[in-house]
């Protein structure tokens, strides 16, 4: 999938990058990504040539100022 890098107040704050989607997450979801050797250790990638995969779909954000 295509995703969006985003800080926590939801702006974005980089290029889109493409990532293995390991969680079965939807189009406009909001979603962990991890990038490099993280991303080969997710859900049996470990041979695969993966510099970025979705290991969650994020539920909620809360933030306290």
């Amino acid at each position: 999938m295509v995703v969006q890098p985003m800080n926590p107040r939801g702006k974005s704050d980089a290029n889109a990058l493409v990532a293995v989607d390991t969680v079965d997450a939807g189009v406009g979801d909001t979603v962990l990504v991890v990038s490099g050797s993280s991303a080969r250790m997710a859900s049996g990638l470990k041979d695969c040539p993966v510099d970025a995969a979705i290991v969650g779909v994020v539920d909620v954000v809360e933030m306290n100022e």
